[in-house]
């Protein structure tokens, strides 16, 4: 729709062979689903504009920049779930923020206020809401994306609460109203992480509903599962616990910190404003532990306009010199030492009247590069021997046999867990073709198996 914005109003789906992979909300309104079968969707809703899915370069180019605007702008602990969701950490980030005292977007249930718990949570889940709408906003700035956010304590809670108000808003789940949340689902299989083969397996001991899993007992799921650990996995998950940490997917291609001010009219403000921004850049770059060097550093500024009331938002670059190692004592003064003049000079060369005023002040390192280690160097030596692992085309060789011949690879290795494996237990489930035995046997293997 960002290509042909008058179809952002129609109902549109996206065609992958004979199936609907995907839709927008308009078509979903009328009845459309993902994974539809194309004649039901066309049945469905006889309007439907389709827009083949068949390459998937855009999208997943679409993509990588909303992971890669969330690693860079906002955390580094981001975790993508197919093509369109993110799951993003904002616990440092919530660290450093002030307190909230209001909730951006939605709450659940404001018939259910939340009370204030003794562990804090409540408000960093609270200063979280003033986080996701920043993240929302830059989407849309940067990209034209508009999109939803759930915002809670964990995964599972987060994704849950996400879909409540769709679309284009956000929604925030407090502690005290997660057992509403979790008793108002439609059943098991509705909890993230409970896909069909194992809604099937609870299903079989007659647990449906959310009260016979939260009822049962972990002797009781583990006979279900015959593993313990799903078993108490599972048993978890019927009251909205999940301790899994964000996972992050693959390296940032940049890092950067922004903050909005108030106005900053000095050079020595915006000086005491960019070293400290700098300093919280740095120790973003020593928590990604992945041994990169930054090759260019970049400063950006948004100007205020008394005369037309506009901002203006502007961004210059530098090369950055080599830094110390992170582990290095001084690693963070040395390189703050060199980063300052650079810094400035760039500073210099957008604010060049005296009279100005700045609304916004970010610092990011791109172009990253890795460090280059020779077979014969000392830190080559002291490395592990690489373990062997398989690739991600040996791996998936088994289940590409397994795939229905009208999925497409592509679009199946870009969905979500669950849903992955209900396609394939639905294809493993079908009725097999009886063998035809007028057929000729002619080949070597069934000479050998004549009788």
């Amino acid at each position: 729709m960002i290509e042909n914005p008058c179809l952002r109003d129609k109902p549109l789906g996206i065609q992958q062979k004979n199936i609907v992979v995907t839709c927008n909300y308009v078509a979903r309104e009328h009845g459309v689903t993902k994974l539809m079968l194309l004649q039901d969707a066309q049945k469905a809703c006889p309007n439907l504009v389709l827009v083949s899915g068949e390459d998937l370069s855009k999208y997943r180019a679409m993509s990588d920049k909303v992971t890669e605007l969330l690693q860079s702008r906002f955390a580094s602990l981001v975790e993508r779930l197919g093509m369109d969701e993110n799951f993003v950490d904002v616990s440092d980030l919530v660290k450093n923020h002030k307190a909230e005292g209001q909730v951006k977007g939605h709450v659940y249930s404001e018939s259910n206020p939340a009370g204030e718990c003794v562990c804090g949570c409540d408000q960093r889940v609270k200063i979280g809401s003033h986080i996701a709408e920043d993240m929302r906003a830059a989407i849309f700035d940067e990209l034209g994306l508009t999109t939803c956010a759930g915002v809670s304590y964990n995964k599972v809670l987060a994704k849950l609460v996400g879909s409540t108000h769709k679309p284009n808003q956000q929604t925030t789940l407090f502690s005290g109203q997660v057992l509403t949340l979790i008793n108002g689902l439609s059943g098991v299989r509705s909890i993230p992480g409970i896909g069909r083969q194992m809604s099937n397996l609870l299903k079989s001991q007659r647990i449906l509903e959310i009260f016979d899993l939260q009822s049962a007992s972990l002797n009781k799921l583990e006979k279900v599962f015959k593993n313990k650990e799903r078993a108490k996995l599972v048993q978890k998950l019927a009251f909205g616990i999940d301790d899994s940490p964000v996972k992050p997917s693959g390296k940032p291609k940049s890092l950067g910190i922004e903050d909005a001010v108030q106005g900053i009219k000095t050079a020595e403000e915006a000086g005491t404003k960019i070293r400290i921004l700098s300093g919280r850049l740095l120790d973003l770059l020593v928590s990604q532990e992945d041994n990169r060097q930054p090759g260019t550093v970049r400063l950006t500024l948004r100007k205020w306009n008394k005369l037309t009331k506009e901002a203006k938002r502007e961004s210059r670059q530098a090369a950055m010199p080599n830094l110390l190692p992170v582990q290095t004592e001084n690693f963070k003064s040395s390189s703050l030492d060199k980063m300052m003049p650079l810094l400035m000079n760039r500073f210099a060369d957008i604010v060049k009247d005296t009279n100005f005023h700045l609304t916004l002040v970010g610092v990011a390192f791109t172009n990253f590069r890795d460090k280059k280690c020779g077979k014969g160097s000392i830190s080559s030596f002291l490395q592990p021997a690489p373990k062997k692992i398989k690739t991600d085309a040996e791996a998936s060789t088994s289940q590409e046999k397994a795939l229905p011949p009208n999925v497409d690879k592509q679009v199946f290795e870009a969905l979500p867990p669950e849903m992955k494996e209900e396609i394939l237990s639905e294809w493993k489930s079908r009725p097999k073709a009886s063998p035809d035995k007028t057929r000729k046997k002619s080949s070597i293997a069934d000479y050998f198996n004549k009788k």
